[in-house]
């Protein structure tokens, strides 16, 4: 297959990572050599099926000229602009927030919204648009302009390799794309403006408090009101997150990642929480040289595990020896993936594994991957939907999957303009090898009303429930 790329004169971050991997996408699809046909500051970009083309009212770049091959059948456009110029084949075109023009990007970053981002397909000029892929993406600090749009460009390129994955399987896009026309309001005094706003209290705060403290709170099932809510007292210096319930020898443990300033180092502790909802002094149960964080429990033959996420470069498992305090490691896979908040449930039948998995520099907060086998410690077959939610509003794992009213329900993180900013629930309608499917429910408990950070909405990333009690974690500042 051919195409011919589309630039305007000044390449921007968003397009230089499906530029600078077109050599990489067409040779993995295609396998055909590349010979260098554009200059140094281009080099490794382009081959013998892709071609690079000016618009004729877009300034030039000083690319040597390639004529655009007869055996055309494909165009992919990466100007930027709204406008589109006419085609008689295939066109693939980025879109942002719903529009063609790249300047609803910038708005959206400036705004501190998550951006909407994916590509639209067309046959032909009078053809409707469709869209061939899309996601909600996570942006670490919106308001740093240029890494703000290289990381987008980055997850462009990689729907952009999926897309053309997808229509090499004979995929056919139906969703309908309807263009928009985006009201400019970008301007980068009003950019100013706000890093301004943002950098200053940030400043008095770093002096003075603590913005991304985490504390705990549980509460009984059968009374969860605004007042019934324990917090947990965290001992000076530590912030405690992602709690666990678990239920064995007749008592209820709240399992959690506990970290130490100034490091910041996660390890694994537990409190014994009594019938009233108090709960014992913390107990480290385990410590490694690397972070642990968010211990998912489960129990296999008869023994209890633990999945943490942790910074070893691979997924770990440890069982216990004697609960609740000594664990020795029973199993590691996933060997160099960096995967975060991996999750297991068992239906009866078969072990599935929720997990988020980074893909290059891009944040593991916005994609959501599914794999299936026969046991913990067996051979993970990836679901052919991977990844199974591309979005920022709820991809990111909160916690166990439970059941509820005969549902299986699933709890993700609200990752739009900041990481963990509430907790989202979805009713799992279809798990199977070959599909899954999920519907947004409402959150089904009360929220405490103290402890908002800046005034602001609460803000909580982590769900647990036991036979008796309801935990989360949830944020606010705290003095030094």
């Amino acid at each position: 297959m051919h195409y011919t790329l589309l630039l305007g004169k000044n390449i921007q971050p968003w397009q230089c990572h499906t530029v600078a991997h077109a050599r990489d996408i067409y040779n993995s699809i295609y396998n055909t050599p590349t010979p260098n046909i554009a200059p140094p500051k281009w080099q490794a970009m382009l081959e013998n099926t892709l071609f690079k083309y000016r618009a004729p009212h877009i300034p030039s770049i000083p690319l040597k000229k390639t004529a655009i091959p007869p055996q055309q059948s494909g165009v992919i456009d990466l100007t930027g602009i709204s406008t589109t110029l006419p085609h008689k084949n295939t066109l693939l075109k980025p879109f942002f927030n719903g529009s063609f023009d790249a300047q609803a990007l910038h708005t959206s970053l400036v705004q501190g919204i998550a951006p909407t981002i994916g590509w639209a397909m067309r046959d032909a000029t009078d053809s409707p648009w469709y869209v061939l892929i899309e996601a909600d993406i996570a942006v670490r600090e919106p308001l740093a302009l240029q890494p703000a749009l290289s990381l987008c460009g980055e997850r462009l390129q990689q729907l952009f390799t999926r897309g053309i994955q997808k229509l090499n399987t004979g995929y056919l896009p139906t969703i309908p794309f309807i263009p928009q026309e985006q009201p400019l309001s970008f301007s980068y005094t009003t950019l100013a403006l706000k890093q301004l706003k943002l950098k200053l209290p940030h400043i008095v705060h770093k002096l003075f408090l603590r913005r991304n403290h985490w504390e705990m709170a549980i509460a009984r099932r059968d009374a969860i009101t605004p007042d019934a809510w324990q917090r947990l007292i965290t001992p000076r210096m530590h912030f405690e997150a992602d709690p666990f319930l678990w239920e064995e020898n007749g008592k209820t443990y709240l399992f959690y990642e506990q970290a130490v300033y100034p490091c910041g180092k996660g390890r694994i502790a537990y409190r014994v929480v009594a019938d009233d909802g108090t709960a014992s002094e913390p107990v480290v149960a385990l410590e490694r040289p690397y972070h642990f964080s968010y211990p998912h429990l489960f129990r296999y033959n008869d023994t209890t595990h633990i999945l943490p996420e942790s910074r070893a470069g691979r997924l770990e498992i440890y069982k216990s020896v004697v609960f609740p305090d000594h664990w020795e490691l029973a199993h590691t896979f996933f060997e160099g993936v960096n995967a975060a908040d991996s999750t297991l449930h068992y239906d009866g039948q078969r072990w599935w594994l929720f997990t988020n998995i980074a893909t290059g520099d891009v944040p593991n907060w916005d994609e959501l991957f599914l794999f299936y086998a026969d046991s913990p410690f067996g051979e993970w077959t990836p679901h052919p939907q991977n990844p199974i939610k591309a979005s920022a509003a709820g991809a990111r794992m909160a916690g166990n999957l439970f059941k509820q009213n005969g549902n299986l329900i699933r709890v993700g993180q609200d990752c739009r303009g900041d990481y963990g900013l509430q907790v989202l629930f979805f009713r799992v309608d279809t798990l199977t090898p070959e599909q899954y499917a999920e519907t947004a429910i409402p959150c089904p408990i009360t929220l405490p009303k103290t402890y908002k950070m800046d005034g602001k909405k609460f803000r909580w990333h982590s769900y647990s429930q036991s036979s008796k009690f309801v935990a989360i974690d949830y944020n606010r500042v705290k003095r030094r």
